[in-house]
Order: C-alpha cells, then sequence, then structure tokens
C-alpha cells in the first residue's frame, strides 16, 4: 500500500509538472506575439521617425525579454534588416541587465547577438548599472574595471545614458554628477545633455542658451551638437538653419555637423535623398565641414557647392 501511495503521489507530481509547463508555454507563445505584433507595427510605420519607433518598441522588448538573448535574435526578424541595428540598440536601453556580473554581460552578448550588432549592445550594462546606482561615480567607477577590453569603448555610451534617463524630466540637474566624473567623459555626457534638452524643450532656445553658461566652455560645442541632434521640429532643414543662425558663430559649424547627421538618418540609406536633401542647405560653405558618415562612400552624387 505503502509503495502504491508512493507510486500515486509521483505519477501526480509528473502529471502537475507536465501541466504547469504547458501553461507557461502557452503563456510564453502569447508574449512572443504581442511582441511580435508590437514590433511589426513600428516596422510597418512609414513615417520620416520610422527608426525611432522601431527603437522605442525594442526597448519594450528588451524589459520584457530581460536576458533572453536568443529569444530577442529570434524576434529581430520580424525587422527589416536595415533597422536592426535601431532594434538591437533599443533593446539594450531595455534590458534590465545583471551588472553586478558585467563580463557575464558582455559573454551573454557575444555568445547570442550576431557579430555585426554587438557592439551597438555593450553600453547597456553599463546604462543599467548608473541608473541602478542613481549616478554614483564611487560606487560605478571601480565596477568598471570589469568591464573587458573589447567593451571598453562603450562606458562612455552607458554612463551619459543612464544619468540622463536619471534626470531626464530635468537635464539640466545632472550637470553636478557629470562633472564628478573624469573629465575624459565630460563631452560625450554634456552633448547627452544638449540632446536631452533638444528632445524636450527644442523650441525653447533661450531655455538652451541658460544652460549653456552652466557648464565648462571647453565643453559647450558638445553641447551645441547634441541640442540639434535632439530637435524633433520636423525635417524641412530651413526650420533648424533659422535656429542655428542664432547661436554664435564659433560654434554654427558644430551644429551644422549634427543637421548633416540627422539628414542621414532622416533620408538614409539611399544616398541620392540625402544629396537631394541636402542641396536645400542655405549655407553652401558649410558643406565643407562634411563629417565623414558623408564622404566615406565613394559613389555618393558630387556635393554642391
Amino acid at each position: 500500500m505503502i509503495l502504491l501511495s508512493v507510486k500515486r503521489t509521483i505519477l501526480f507530481l509528473i502529471i502537475f509538472f507536465i501541466l504547469t509547463s504547458m501553461g507557461s508555454c502557452s503563456k510564453r507563445t502569447e508574449e512572443r506575439q504581442n511582441l511580435e505584433t508590437l514590433l511589426a507595427k513600428a516596422a510597418a510605420n512609414e513615417s520620416d521617425e520610422k527608426w525611432e519607433m522601431i527603437l522605442c518598441a525594442s526597448i519594450e522588448v528588451g524589459e520584457r525579454l530581460g536576458m533572453d538573448l536568443n529569444a530577442l535574435v529570434h524576434l529581430s526578424e520580424v525587422i527589416p534588416e536595415v533597422y536592426r541595428s535601431h532594434y538591437y540598440n533599443g533593446a539594450a536601453h531595455g534590458i534590465p541587465w545583471p551588472f553586478q556580473d558585467l563580463q557575464g554581460c558582455y559573454r551573454a552578448i557575444d555568445q547570442s547577438i550576431p557579430s555585426q550588432y554587438r557592439k551597438g549592445m555593450y553600453f547597456g550594462p553599463i546604462q543599467w548599472m548608473v541608473e541602478e546606482l542613481e549616478g554614483d561615480p564611487e560606487k560605478i567607477l571601480p565596477m568598471l574595471k570589469d568591464v573587458p577590453e573589447r567593451a571598453q569603448f562603450a562606458i562612455v555610451n552607458g554612463i551619459r545614458i543612464g544619468l540622463l534617463l536619471l534626470f531626464q524630466k530635468k537635464p539640466e540637474d545632472a550637470i553636478p554628477y557629470a562633472l564628478s566624473y573624469p573629465k575624459r567623459f565630460h563631452d560625450e555626457i554634456f552633448e547627452e545633455l544638449g540632446w536631452w534638452v533638444g528632445q524636450n524643450d527644442g523650441d525653447k532656445v533661450e531655455k538652451f542658451q541658460s544652460i549653456v553658461e552652466k557648464i565648462p566652455k571647453a565643453n559647450w560645442p558638445a553641447l551645441y551638437h547634441g541640442y540639434i541632434r535632439g530637435l524633433r521640429l520636423g525635417t524641412s532643414i530651413s526650420v533648424y538653419e533659422e535656429i542655428i543662425a542664432r547661436f554664435p558663430s564659433e560654434f554654427q559649424k558644430v551644429c551644422y555637423e549634427s543637421l548633416f547627421d540627422r539628414v542621414v538618418v532622416w533620408f538614409g540609406p539611399d544616398k541620392n535623398n540625402i544629396m537631394e536633401a541636402m542641396n536645400t542647405i542655405r549655407r553652401k560653405d558649410m558643406l565643407l565641414n562634411l563629417p565623414k558618415t558623408l564622404k566615406n562612400h565613394s559613389d555618393m552624387p558630387k556635393l554642391p557647392q
């Protein structure tokens, strides 16, 4: 009788485990389908900001999948290949990385993510660490020794993005924290600060100019560059040129370089579309400062002079 009772108990546990597993599998399948729908909707968007729609959807995908990077790769098939770098970049923003094991995070990326997209995710664990540790450099800087050499370049990106996410409602509050980091990080952090101000208060140029005075003058060019990069005022180049014209002449060059970057995002990847847009720029003299992103296209049509 005892043996029979034990067998029944074991059988019950096996059945219970199978039924529970089936339920979990069903929930996972439903979750994946929901995420596929989310991504497909973003990929179907045909506005000028399609890339940003995909990036935002991918952040949510990262939040919901967590460290299931194999599932992340599988879902990438929903996204057109030309936008997959935005997909993986967005996912890196959203994943709750176990930053206490930084080396493990990077091993996971290298083992699961296609090689051409890995570098675009390397900032993620550091960004998450900065947010979780509330930007405290005394806690964060010692932990950076665990970042493998291949990912060292991503440290500053993780720091700058993490800091500004902490202070996104009032970006200028990030300034004291930024100044407490080594000077070699300052340009990138203040470029990100400019981007946030452009995003949130793009039509309030006076507010931006008041923030300029609060940071070291050596970092002003980076702040101006980020501000133009962050503006969301449509794709009419003349609107941006009007704003740039209000800035001191010594910072207009860097503003145009940032505008060129925006043009590549708006009208790429077709090079003829990019050049057609650039032909509308009034300040033709600024085309002499064409950034490398366009100079490196050997088949680019001749620049307007």
